[in-house]
């Protein structure tokens, strides 16, 4: 896993483009903001 840090959650375009990358979101939060991680192809 890798950690992509923090994304606001009211910036809808940064979320588009992180799980446009393949970004998952992991359900934590950490300062208001939505952490995401990204999966290594198996």
């Amino acid at each position: 896993m890798i950690d992509s840090g923090h994304v606001d959650p009211d910036n809808k375009p940064a979320a588009a483009l992180y799980t446009s990358l393949g970004f998952h979101p992991t359900g934590a939060t950490e300062d208001d903001e939505l952490v995401a991680e990204l999966r290594p192809a198996a």
